[in-house]
């Protein structure tokens, strides 16, 4: 018999991957990115983006898109 956990933990599953996709992705980007939540915040950005705009993660994830660079 499933349990509703075990199910709860399948589902998250294709989740999971697809953001280390994601994330695995953009990390070896060219270009600056970021990964953004569904309210416009910073889950993460890839080094290039850092680098360029002179910011660390620390500064810039949790924070709102429209908030970076002084609402630039």
């Amino acid at each position: 018999m499933k349990t509703k956990k075990t199910n709860q933990n399948r589902s998250k599953e294709p989740r999971k991957l697809a953001m280390h996709y994601m994330e695995t992705l953009v990390d070896v980007a060219r270009e600056s990115f970021l990964i953004l939540d569904s309210n416009f915040k910073v889950i993460s950005c890839n080094p290039v983006f850092y680098r360029n705009f002179k910011v660390t993660p620390k500064k810039t994830e949790g924070e709102s898109l429209y908030e970076l660079g002084n609402g630039q």
